[in-house]
């Protein structure tokens, strides 16, 4: 059992497990009980992080900015999310779709969480 050693200020960590599926030339990391929020969830641990927008308004604006974002990717713009990154449309196989490139500060803060890895691979 390896750990990837990073300060998080006390936030849960991650735990990653390598594993080697069936057929597979090398071991893949699997982040274990990665859980969806839902947007009503999501929409709750904001207001419980000190938002002084209520749920309601929150709500409305989520709403909002996926409408403007899906519209302006539709007319070929990408829109920059200060602290969250680049939403981009991109065309694959015929179908217009969404990349979306993280900014700095978002990679910055993610990295910032201790990992926990975890080879099951039998490898070294």
């Amino acid at each position: 059992m390896t750990m990837a050693k990073i300060v998080n200020g006390g936030e849960p960590r991650l735990v990653v497990r390598m594993r080697k599926m069936t057929g597979a030339v090398k071991a893949a990391p699997i982040i274990e009980e990665v859980q969806q929020m839902s947007q009503r969830e999501f929409i709750y641990d904001i207001c419980a992080r000190g938002s002084i927008f209520g749920r309601d308004i929150l709500t409305g604006v989520m709403i909002a900015l996926a409408d403007s974002i899906i519209y302006n990717l539709k007319r070929g713009k990408s829109i920059k999310w200060e602290r969250l990154g680049i939403f981009r449309p991109t065309f694959r196989d015929g179908r217009l779709n969404i990349s979306f490139v993280p900014s700095k500060e978002a990679l910055y803060e993610l990295r910032q969480t201790e990992v926990k890895v975890v080879d099951e691979s039998g490898g070294p």
